[in-house]
């Protein structure tokens, strides 16, 4: 079926990204926040959906991933969630395994959204690294009843990502200096502050002054924060240094 889809006072590109278990059931963790501890009960289910992501589109039609936000809008995460467990139920009928990631679009009318699926993808994506970063250096879980990734303390987190941080100041520019950079204005990532920036695709920096990061805030204004100071302070430190 195809349809053209326009109008709404506000649009967005939202995805939400899930995982097919081999085994047929996945084992749920469940965080002991108080307790110390963590536990898993087994969920009869071999679809775990994993994230959600507001996209960031851009080029010359507006049309070229080149980042994302971590989690999606609230008026609509947990429909987007439902949505994407739908889908995976339906692709793990079918024999899929292992990620899948489904794009919508969303169209505002007034206080209600409406969400159109556009895209499957039987792959990991542009969210996967973001995700797995965070999910790598904090430890904490995706919270399904809301959508929100929590700290081990139970703090949620959220992210701005891109893998497409260009600029022509940024040539010649060592992954080391990158470090010295972000460290000496204390915008790595700092666990015991939960908030700071970290980085990929650094084999791109010195040649063609482009690289990935991922900025983690407790709130979505504080990721946003960190995202414009890291931008604003490698390009002011690859500057001095050239």
């Amino acid at each position: 079926v195809e349809a053209w889809l326009e109008g709404g006072d506000e649009q967005s590109s939202p995805s939400v990204q899930g995982t097919i278990h081999p085994d047929g059931n996945q084992y749920q963790k469940i965080a002991k926040i108080q307790g110390g501890g963590q536990g898993f009960s087994l969920v009869n289910s071999p679809v775990e959906v994993i994230s959600s992501h507001e996209q960031v589109l851009g080029g010359e039609h507006q049309q070229t991933y080149i980042g994302c936000r971590f989690p999606a809008n609230s008026a609509y995460r947990l429909e987007l969630m439902r949505h994407g467990q739908a889908v995976g139920e339906a692709l793990a009928a079918a024999g899929a395994l292992e990620r899948y990631a489904v794009d919508f679009i969303a169209r505002r009318y007034g206080s209600h959204w409406d969400l159109q699926a556009i895209e499957v993808n039987l792959r990991q994506g542009g969210t996967t690294h973001p995700y797995m970063a965070l999910n790598a250096i904090t430890a904490g879980q995706l919270d399904p009843t809301t959508g929100l990734y929590l700290s081990p303390t139970g703090e949620p987190l959220h992210y701005e990502a891109t893998d497409n941080l260009r600029h022509p100041k940024l040539r010649g520019l060592l992954p080391i200096d990158l470090i010295d950079i972000v460290a000496e204005a204390g915008l790595h990532y700092d666990p015991a502050r939960l908030r700071g920036s970290v980085f990929h695709l650094l084999g791109c920096l010195s040649e063609y002054g482009k690289l990935g990061m991922t900025c983690i805030g407790r709130s979505a204004a504080e990721a946003a924060a960190v995202y414009a100071a890291t931008e604003r302070e490698l390009l002011r430190g690859a500057a001095a240094r050239s």
